[in-house]
C-alpha cells in the first residue's frame, strides 16, 4: 500500500475514536445540584397515599408533614447561608435527613398491628 493512503486511513480510524470518546464523554451526566425537589415530591406523594389508603393515620401523617417541613427549611436556610448552594457536607446532611424520614414513613406505613386500636 501507498503512504498516502495509510495516512488516510489512520487519520479516519483516529477520528472516529475521537467520536466514539466524546459520545461517551458527553453521555455522562454530572449529578445534580439540587436532585431533592424530586424527593420532597416523592415522599409527599407516599404520605398521601398512604392517608387515602388508610395505612397513615391523621396524627402520623401531621408528624410526618412536620418533619418534612423541617427538612426544607433548614435546606433553604444552608442555601440562604451560602448564596443560594448547599456545600457538599450540606448536601449529606439533607440526603440523610430525607432517607431517615423515607424510613419514618415505611415504619408508619407498615406499624398497623401495634396501633392500639387495632389490637
Amino acid at each position: 500500500m501507498n503512504k498516502p493512503l495509510l495516512r488516510v486511513a489512520a487519520l479516519a480510524l483516529m477520528g472516529v475514536g475521537s467520536l466514539a470518546f466524546a459520545s461517551k464523554a458527553s453521555a455522562y451526566c454530572a449529578p445534580q445540584r439540587h436532585p431533592t425537589p424530586a424527593r420532597y415530591y416523592q415522599q409527599k406523594q407516599r404520605i398521601h397515599q398512604g392517608v387515602r389508603s388508610g395505612e397513615l393515620t391523621r396524627w402520623e401523617s401531621r408528624d410526618l408533614r412536620h418533619d418534612e417541613r423541617g427538612i426544607r427549611r433548614e435546606a433553604r436556610h444552608d442555601r440562604w447561608e451560602n448564596g443560594g448552594h448547599l456545600t457538599s457536607d450540606e448536601r449529606k446532611d439533607l440526603r440523610h435527613d430525607l432517607n431517615h424520614q423515607s424510613k419514618e414513613i415505611y415504619a408508619y406505613k407498615h406499624n398497623g398491628p401495634e396501633r392500639w386500636w387495632a389490637k
